[in-house]
């Protein structure tokens, strides 16, 4: 008799060792320690055929990203986007008109999608109302983000000076 009651209480400090260690592992997962925390990640805002706009989702500077259009890698210009900022990669050789294929690539994170290059992103006749009146800061709530900027680039106009 003795025996079973020494197996039992061993038997119920293993199973309760095991719930603990469980408990513990399941814990650290959900607190990050071993999902690991995101550092570096982007997301594509908007791009056309000379400017990609890149919000910086990690914890991280984004230092150095590689675009690729149609399989080729295109030179770009870009400054250190800081992290939940908003920051613009400029191609210095812009993209010819029709549909293409961008694909872009930091140390950690691919992005795939299609741009469709037209003549202009951006209605000039908006660009020039919003300089004229002093509107140009409207132009990324209304018409969406990154408007401003390819009104300057595509028009010289909403420029900030």
């Amino acid at each position: 008799m003795a025996n079973k009651a020494i197996s039992t209480v061993v038997a119920t400090i293993i199973v309760l060792m095991i719930v603990l260690a469980l408990a513990g592992v399941a814990y650290l997962y959900l607190s990050g320690i071993f999902a690991g925390t995101m550092t570096t990640g982007f997301e594509v805002v908007f791009a056309d055929r000379s400017t990609i706009g890149i919000k910086n989702i990690g914890t991280e500077n984004i230092t150095q990203l590689n675009v690729f259009v149609d399989d080729q890698e295109v030179p770009i210009e870009m400054s250190p986007i800081p992290p939940t900022t908003l920051g613009f990669v400029n191609i210095t050789t812009p993209i010819t008109k029709g549909t293409h294929s961008f694909v872009i690539k930091s140390s950690s994170t691919v992005q795939r999608f299609p741009v469709v290059v037209i003549e202009s992103i951006t209605d000039i006749s908006i660009c020039q109302i919003a300089d004229d009146a002093e509107l140009c800061d409207g132009l990324d709530i209304f018409p969406g983000e990154g408007y401003k900027y390819a009104c300057c680039v595509e028009h010289g106009l909403c420029c900030e000076t």
